[in-house]
């Protein structure tokens, strides 16, 4: 029979986009709303470099169509930022690049709208936005004179316990692949949330408390674990539902 509610195990029937089989008369499982998982520069960051571009990173793969100038707005002292507006299914990040550089001590404002989609036409559930600041002409005090991280450092997730999404901070002091990976109790893998190449600097990533196919976890204790230029750090979460 050719029906896919009893062929199920046919080879040739398509996946689901959770990348699973498809189930018998089922709809497709992954129905969650795409999210920001890592911002840069990261919320609220001071000294950033005049140069800087803006990216965000996702946790699913992203309609290129839907990231554009007009849902990825950065503004800053002037008004709105002339820029280009780049998608990298790859990395599954959304760089905007501005046509010239932002001003000694601007501070920057970045909106991503709700109209932005994954691949499967679903939007993000609400607005995403964050603020930076540029480096000023009269910052002399110490620090890396490049405004970089001094350490390799995975902070505490904030809020810790959580419940619907917790912020986890992190700092790399070079360029390099990084991955930052959620585990449960016994070790085993639940969620990646970031593996990529990236720069040196302070990172933001999210975490809502669910799987790689996008399925609520149990309560419970959860590790995160960082690891770029052969340094690895590791934090304990609690997750409460």
């Amino acid at each position: 029979m050719n029906s896919p509610c009893v062929d199920t195990g046919d080879p040739d029937i398509p996946f689901d986009p959770d990348e699973s089989r498809r189930d018998m008369g089922a709809l497709p499982s992954y129905k969650i709303p795409p999210q920001v998982i890592i911002s840069r520069p990261s919320p609220s960051e001071d000294g950033v470099p005049r140069e800087t571009t803006v990216s965000a990173t996702f946790d699913m793969p992203m309609d290129a169509a839907t990231i554009t100038g007009e849902h990825f707005a950065v503004s800053g002292q002037g008004g709105g930022r002339g820029g280009t507006v780049n998608y990298d299914l790859a990395t599954r990040t959304a760089t905007f690049s501005p046509d010239e550089p932002f001003e000694e001590g601007e501070t920057v404002y970045v909106q991503l709208t709700s109209d932005i989609s994954s691949l499967w036409g679903l939007a993000m559930k609400a607005e995403v936005s964050w603020t930076f600041r540029i480096e000023g002409a009269t910052e002399v005090a110490g620090g890396d004179p490049d405004g970089l991280p001094g350490a390799f450092t995975l902070h505490q997730n904030y809020p810790n316990p959580f419940n619907a999404e917790t912020q986890i901070r992190f700092s790399l002091s070079e360029d390099g692949p990084a991955n930052l990976k959620i585990y449960s109790i016994t070790g085993a893998l639940v969620r990646t949330l970031m593996n990529t190449d990236l720069s040196a600097g302070e990172y933001r990533a999210a975490w809502n408390g669910a799987d790689e196919h996008g399925r609520a976890l149990a309560s419970g204790v959860y590790f995160c674990r960082l690891q770029a230029g052969g340094l690895i750090e590791v934090r304990k979460m609690v997750l409460g539902r």
